[in-house]
């Protein structure tokens, strides 16, 4: 029971031995008397859909009671069903499997949200966000939004797309998948196995389907492989195939299937927070190590990868076939170098890594036979990669780091205006781990943006830092 959309009384069918059936206890809460109309809905947990259109219409009366057990009163709800999707600051791929009528328009089915500089695109037209206009474009000129098509939204702050609609029909929404790249959106209700989801498709061999942070691999020996191993409602997909053909999803989802609507996936720890370019664009790298270093690798280390100082991607180890593989998603600015580190969660040490790539939009690198070769080797270099935190800052820093040597370390924050705020000079008596806090250097520091330099044997490394 809700009303103005806050929920105000829930409960779950029971049977009844006394009258041989299922019945609902509701009790609905008000803090009046009498006046509010309440909105009922019925959560269908087979299927995850909330309905929305329920029958009776209710107005609440403090004490009142509709129903008893003899004469109950009977909740009819129909096909139309309302679903959320929420988007995150910055970019989010989105996909809808509800027949809404706003969706044709695009103004109207983002009526909730928007500001200057927001922008919606699929593959081929795009909206932008304007104060006195709303959302319009070539986007709206062409029919709004599709089931099936997949859009790129990306918004100054967060936001939810409020749908209201008929379940779509997938077998009348089937996808045309040329050759290169394809916008896909997910037309089941269901969440679905990659594998159980696509059945309907024909891949080829190094066909790639991807998210913004994940993606997998097809290997005509070995199947659909990667990061990304579930396909979910409201989630936008991008696929490249070498081939074409059609896509069909199917309509309900398998047993097994049906069991991920019921747990919950863990979530892997977020140890980096890499951001989106500007563009909303990725790069997808089957990667192994190399490794002649002489170090031994447990497999849960964490491959991270960065442009400048910014982490623009990270991957957990995955044990394929017998090889540890790393599946890196990368999202940087186009012809970017991009660098690596092998982070040792339990130390909490980065490694280097000698080899860089350049990055492409939407390119692939390696596969799941012959994966991108990244080397590690021992370089005795005086100073490993750091790791500060948090950041952004505001009372006090924290300086993980790593020397290959003992000797002199220096310490430099530097201003927007090239001025020296902090420089700390010491002696680090011996090689290894080391920690260095900052408090009260930082605590009156003003808001802003800063670069933090390390110094050590002729070794400088830079972090951008933000203070809030």
């Amino acid at each position: 029971a809700f009303v103005d959309g806050e929920l105000r009384g829930v409960a779950n069918m029971e049977y009844v031995d006394k009258v041989d059936g299922f019945l609902v206890y509701l009790t609905i809460f008000s803090e009046v008397a009498t006046g509010e109309e309440i909105q009922l809905k019925v959560y269908d947990a087979s299927t995850g859909l909330l309905h929305e259109n329920v029958t009776p219409e209710v107005s609440f009366n403090t004490n009142d009671v509709l129903g008893n057990l003899t004469d109950p009163t009977d909740i009819v709800a129909d096909d139309v069903i309302g679903k959320e999707i929420e988007l995150n600051a910055g970019w989010n791929w989105v996909s809808f499997n509800v027949e809404d009528t706003d969706l044709g328009i695009v103004k109207d089915l983002f009526d909730d949200f928007g500001n200057e500089g927001d922008i919606v695109k699929n593959q081929s037209y795009f909206d932008l966000y304007d104060a006195s206009a709303g959302w319009f474009g070539t986007l709206t000129l062409n029919g709004g939004f599709q089931v099936g098509d997949a859009y790129k939204v990306h918004v100054s702050e967060n936001a939810v797309i409020q749908l209201k609609g008929q379940p779509a029909d997938v077998s009348s929404n089937s996808i045309t998948i040329s050759a290169g790249w394809n916008y896909v959106g997910y037309v089941p209700q269901e969440k679905m196995t990659l594998a159980e989801a696509l059945v309907s498709y024909n891949p080829q061999e190094d066909d790639v389907i991807k998210t913004e942070n994940s993606f997998a691999i097809y290997s005509e020996e070995l199947g659909w492989a990667g990061s990304l191993e579930n396909m979910e409602p409201g989630q936008g997909y991008m696929l490249y195939a070498n081939g074409s053909g059609t896509l069909t999803f199917p309509e309900r989802a398998s047993l097994a299937s049906r069991n991920l609507q019921e747990v919950a996936e863990p979530e892997m720890e977020m140890l980096f927070q890499p951001a989106a370019n500007e563009a909303g664009t990725n790069m997808s790298v089957v990667a192994m190590l190399d490794n002649q270093s002489g170090i031994d690798l447990t497999g849960d280390e964490v491959l991270v990868a960065y442009a400048d100082d910014d982490v623009v991607g990270f991957a957990y180890a995955t044990i394929f076939d017998g090889n540890v593989l790393y599946f890196l998603s990368v999202s940087a600015e186009e012809e970017a170098e991009l660098s690596f580190t092998i982070y040792d969660v339990a130390s909490e040490v980065h490694r280097p890594i000698s080899s860089k790539i350049s990055y492409q939009s939407d390119d692939i690198l390696g596969d799941l036979r012959t994966p991108q070769m990244l080397l590690l080797r021992e370089e005795k270099l005086p100073l490993a990669d750091i790791l500060v935190a948090p950041n952004p800052f505001s009372d006090q820093l924290k300086i993980n780091l790593y020397l290959y040597t003992a000797g002199e370390l220096d310490i430099q924050l530097i201003d927007l205006n090239g001025r020296m705020v902090i420089d700390k000079h010491m002696f680090i008596e011996e090689q290894g781990n080391a920690e260095i806090r900052l408090t009260d250097e930082v605590a009156q520091l003003p808001a802003g943006l800063y670069i933090l330099l390390i110094a050590h044997e002729g070794n400088v490394s830079r972090v951008k830092l933000n203070k809030e």
